[in-house]
């Protein structure tokens, strides 16, 4: 009984581990659409199944290897990137999936193993305290039904 109270601990610990993940990310991904600057791009090639991709800033031609990639993606396609003004070699393609997959990945996965972890916890803890108030008690001294 205390093995799945563990366990469910667990469960309820790696959900809120995960919604603190997300909410970092959320923000991480909030202040980059606030603070850094779009411009238009293409894809030059590819190293491996890595896109390279070119874009022009301040008059000069910048590189960079994107760490997104989609298998509809072909050298020549018109992207949009972002990056911080101060540094363009740090730029990104600005796609929803991109920007979004990992927050909302981490929200759903959080939520889940929360829900799992906090009620399967309090359905132990249920369990433990009928089984501690019918040893204390015994039998028909208080009414455990409500407990099972």
């Amino acid at each position: 009984m205390r093995s799945l109270l563990i366990f469910f601990g667990i469960f309820a610990f790696i959900g809120t581990l995960c919604l603190f993940l997300g909410v970092y990310f959320l923000f991480n991904t909030m202040e980059k659409n606030s603070s850094w600057i779009e411009a238009n791009g293409s894809i030059s090639g590819f190293d491996g199944e890595t896109p390279v991709v070119a874009f022009t800033y301040n008059g000069n031609e910048v590189t960079f290897r994107s760490s997104f990639s989609s298998s509809d993606m072909r050298s020549g396609d018109e992207v949009v990137v972002y990056f911080p003004p101060d540094n363009p070699q740090e730029a990104e393609i600005k796609s929803f999936f991109s920007q979004w997959f990992l927050p909302i990945f981490l929200f759903a996965f959080g939520l889940v193993f929360e829900a799992v972890g906090v009620i399967g916890g309090a359905e132990q803890l249920k369990r433990l305290n009928a089984k501690r108030d019918l040893f204390t008690y015994g039998k028909g001294q208080k009414n455990i039904s409500s407990y099972c």
